[in-house]
């Protein structure tokens, strides 16, 4: 099946989009301690910065700061897991040699 024109190409992208959150978002919330440790952590961390960029008398710039780099921390942590788990899996496969023996072209 080829997309042929915008549309079709949004609607696949959208769909393709969805088919690989979905199992993400289901594992999620079939173990309820995930969601704990990987949502509700992070957003108390980033509040208790802003309650001490707040105490301090800092200006809101500084809020905006904790705010966007806990989320970047969150996003690069489950970045770096993610590779660090294929990479697992690809050693314990055997293809992780085979990877770095190929010639890169």
């Amino acid at each position: 099946m080829q997309a042929t024109g915008t549309s079709s190409r949004m609607s696949l992208f959208f769909r393709t989009t969805l088919a690989r959150a979905y199992p993400r978002l289901i594992g999620l919330f079939r173990e309820k301690s995930w969601f704990f440790f990987g949502v509700l952590l992070p957003v108390l961390n980033i509040a208790a910065y802003v309650l001490i960029y707040r105490v301090m008398g800092a200006s809101k710039d500084f809020e905006g700061f904790a705010v966007f780099g806990g989320a970047m921390m969150a996003f690069w942590l489950n970045m770096l897991w993610g590779m660090s788990m294929q990479l697992y899996w690809d050693k314990e496969f055997g293809n992780l040699a085979l990877y770095i023996q190929s010639p890169a072209s």
